[in-house]
C-alpha cells in the first residue's frame, strides 16, 4: 500500500481518531512500519504548528531512536494520558544517541477536529539494565584487555576506538594490575562528560556510568553505557 506523498492535501489534514488509545496505536503502528505522513496526521494543532509539514516532522522521528514494537500500559482519557512501553534496536548512534531496547512513553492527547489528537512530544525514560552488572561489565572487559583477547574486549565494548584514550586496551594487554573497583556512579564533571555530550548529546549524562579503578599510579576511570541489557564499555580516562 503506498503511503501520500508529502505535498498531497491528505497527509497535511488532521486524521482524529475515535479514542486516544486508537490515535498512539496509529502513530506508533506507523512510525514501527516507517510511515511519517500517516503518523503526522495525529498531531494536535499545536504539533502541526510546530512541525509545519511531513518532512519537518520526519526529520523530527528520525532524530529518535525508530519503533520496533510496543505494548499499551495504560489510558486514561480522564488525564487525557497513554503510558506506553516502545521497543528499540538497541545501539549508541552519534546522531540518535542511545537507542535502549525499551523505554516508557507517555503521550498526551487532545480531543480537537472531532477526535483525538496527540502532542508531538511525548516523555519518555529508558528502560535500564540493573546497575548491579556495571562494575561485572567493566571487570569483564578489564581481565579481556590484560588477555590481550581482542574478540573479548570488542564483546565488551559499544565504540571503537574508545573514548579518552582510544587504545586504552592495547597499552593493558599483558599488564598485570591488581585493580580494586569502586561502586557504580554517574559520570562526574570532567573531560569524560564533554566527550559524552560531544558524541551523543546531553542525554549520555542520564544513562551513562563510571566505575573507579585503583591500583595503578593513578586512579582509571571506566566509562559504560547499557546495550540492550548489558553495559559496555565506551570509554578510558587516567
Amino acid at each position: 500500500m503506498s503511503h501520500p506523498a508529502a505535498g498531497d492535501a491528505s497527509a497535511r489534514a488532521p486524521g482524529p481518531r475515535p479514542s486516544l488509545r486508537d490515535a498512539v496505536t496509529a502513530l506508533l503502528t506507523a512510525e514501527e512500519h516507517g510511515d511519517h505522513a500517516s503518523s503526522f496526521r495525529l498531531l494536535d494543532d499545536e504539533g502541526r504548528r510546530n512541525y509545519a509539514d511531513v518532512l519537518r516532522w520526519r526529520d523530527r522521528r528520525n532524530q529518535l531512536p525508530a519503533v520496533t514494537g510496543f505494548q499499551i500500559q495504560t489510558s486514561s482519557e480522564g488525564t487525557g494520558t497513554v503510558d506506553v512501553l516502545v521497543n528499540h534496536a538497541p545501539g549508541l548512534d552519534p546522531f540518535v544517541g542511545l537507542s535502549p531496547a525499551h523505554e516508557h512513553e507517555r503521550w498526551v492527547g487532545r480531543q480537537e477536529h472531532g477526535g483525538w489528537l496527540l502532542d508531538a512530544e511525548a516523555t519518555s525514560d529508558p528502560v535500564l539494565p540493573s546497575e548491579a552488572g556495571v562494575v561485572p561489565a567493566v571487570m569483564a572487559w578489564v581481565r579481556a584487555a590484560e588477555a590481550c583477547d581482542a574478540p573479548g574486549v570488542r564483546a565488551h565494548q559499544a565504540v571503537d576506538p574508545l573514548l579518552g584514550t582510544g587504545n586504552a586496551a592495547a597499552q593493558l594487554c599483558s599488564v598485570k594490575i591488581a585493580f580494586s573497583p569502586g561502586a557504580a556512579d554517574n559520570v562526574q564533571p570532567g573531560p569524560a562528560t564533554q566527550q559524552l555530550v560531544a558524541q551523543f548529546n546531553a542525554d549520555a549524562l542520564l544513562w551513562a556510568r563510571s566505575v573507579t579503578l585503583t591500583g595503578a599510579a593513578a586512579p582509571i576511570r571506566i566509562v559504560v553505557a547499557p546495550i540492550g541489557d548489558t553495559w559496555r564499555v565506551i570509554g578510558v580516562f587516567a
